[in-house]
């Protein structure tokens, strides 16, 4: 009898132990998001001046104060909705760099939106990779999911891609869908010719969730926003767009 009293208390300390654990982890993994989520916001306050156009947020960015911080700024990135995707945008010299560093280059697990480290700062390639963390508290490029519903992507097909040379590269959403990690639409952005860019244009297309019915032609260019979609680690949740000719 008393061994059995003495092996009941184990097993309370031990579930006792485990829920604890498990509380622990919670509430650290929620201070961790809140941490990320301030961080980003004092960002948007360094970098917001009054703009001299006020027709166009992208003249109201601060980059000399953004580059301050840090030089590897090439962008900024901006959804009239979801709106919670307003992020600048690094480019390292490799794709680890800025997995799990903030923009002021701190460890944290949101990391900073990248671009392809062997696109071209410019966003002159005919197709140019962007990528951010698909985060549970709905940060980073966990919104971009939106778009599996055809009415949301009708109400907001646009985005928009500032630069430090104060141009603002508006994109119109063309395919939104789930691709294999391995996939060519999942990761190339370097084409022989012509031809080989149609062919891939023509597999992104192919498995989109819903046919937009946007053109892209073979002298276009576009951005592929690249994210995991947390249901498979072989699957990714990509957006493109292809630019708007001003």
């Amino acid at each position: 009898m008393k061994k059995r009293r003495i092996f009941s208390k184990i097993l309370f300390l031990i579930a006792l132990f485990v829920f604890c654990f498990a509380v622990f982890k919670i509430v650290a993994g929620q201070l961790e998001y809140k941490e990320g989520r301030d961080k980003y916001e004092h960002i948007r306050e360094i970098a917001q001046k009054e703009p001299e156009d006020p027709a166009d947020p992208g003249s109201g960015i601060d980059w000399n104060a953004l580059r301050a911080i840090n030089p590897d700024l090439i962008g900024w990135i901006r959804f009239k909705e979801p709106a919670a995707i307003n992020y600048p945008i690094v480019q390292g010299k490799d794709n680890n760099v800025y997995l799990n560093k903030s923009f002021g280059e701190n460890f944290i697990k949101a990391g900073t939106i990248f671009m392809n480290y062997a696109n071209k700062p410019d966003f002159s390639d005919r197709n140019t990779i962007i990528y951010g963390h698909n985060m549970n508290d709905g940060s980073m490029f966990a919104s971009l999911k939106k778009y599996q519903d055809k009415s949301f992507w009708e109400s907001f097909p646009d985005f928009v891609i500032y630069t430090p040379d104060d141009v603002a590269h508006t994109y119109k959403i063309f395919a939104a869908g789930t691709y294999l990690a391995t996939s060519d639409p999942a990761g190339q952005y370097q084409f022989e010719d012509d031809t080989d860019f149609m062919s891939f244009i023509e597999k992104v297309q192919t498995n989109q969730g819903y046919d937009t019915r946007v053109e892209v032609t073979s002298s276009d260019h576009i951005v592929t926003l690249y994210t995991c979609t947390n249901v498979r680690a072989s699957d990714r949740w990509l957006v493109f767009g292809v630019e708007i000719r001003q």
